[in-house]
């Protein structure tokens, strides 16, 4: 049996790929900073000592890195976390006699602003116009760095927006829909938005998992 570690385990796309590795027959095991349930080591990106003990422990196959801050007021956390606690996964798994894939979750805000018409590809430029873009670009050329120098077998995914049971309320399209739900129970007869001018690509958790 294959067995995974998947960081950030508790989260919006965690949760979901943990059903989908088990449906396919794999030990799960998860690092997260928050107790979420069996098998799962719970510790903080920036514990370079808790990743190596959980990756010792576990032996995967394979590491999904999905664990990173999405949303702050202090851009040093984008760093901290989605640069810094990345270096500290991955100097974890290069410690290990057998190292194992690692997939690295990305984000499509590397991309940032384009003016072309044309859907956005893997060959389109890296464009990131936020700390958070930014940061997850310096994730992705870390990661690279690993690839390169040390052979290290490392898959970056960008993911473009996810919906799904379970997104949190922040984000708009979960915000829009409780709000729905709430208009059915109440006299509320308005919808609160944001700018509505953006477009964008949507994608379901559970394809993405």
């Amino acid at each position: 049996m294959k067995r995974a570690l998947i960081t950030g385990i508790s989260g919006f796309v965690g949760r979901h790929l943990r059903e989908e590795l088990l449906r396919a027959n794999w030990q799960v095991y998860g690092f997260d900073i928050r107790p979420a349930g069996e098998k799962v080591f719970v510790g903080d990106l920036s514990d370079r000592t808790a990743l190596t003990r959980a990756i010792a422990d576990c032996q995967p196959d394979a590491v999904f890195h999905l664990a990173g801050i999405i949303k702050s007021t202090d851009p040093q956390t984008y760093y901290t976390s989605n640069l810094f606690g990345t270096v500290n996964l991955l100097d974890a798994v290069m410690q290990m006699e057998k190292r194992p894939k690692v997939v690295l979750a990305s984000s499509s805000a590397v991309y940032g602003l384009t003016k072309s018409a044309r859907p956005i590809t893997e060959r389109s430029p890296l464009r990131p116009v936020t700390e958070y873009a930014v940061s997850k670009v310096a994730q992705e050329t870390a990661a690279l760095r690993y690839h390169y120098a040390f052979g290290l077998d490392v898959v970056i995914v960008r993911m473009f927006n996810l919906l799904g049971p379970g997104q949190s309320p922040d984000l708009a399209c979960s915000a829009f829909a409780r709000q729905i739900a709430l208009a059915e129970i109440s006299e509320q007869n308005e919808i609160v938005t944001g700018n509505l001018d953006a477009k964008r690509d949507f994608v379901d958790v559970r394809d993405a998992a």
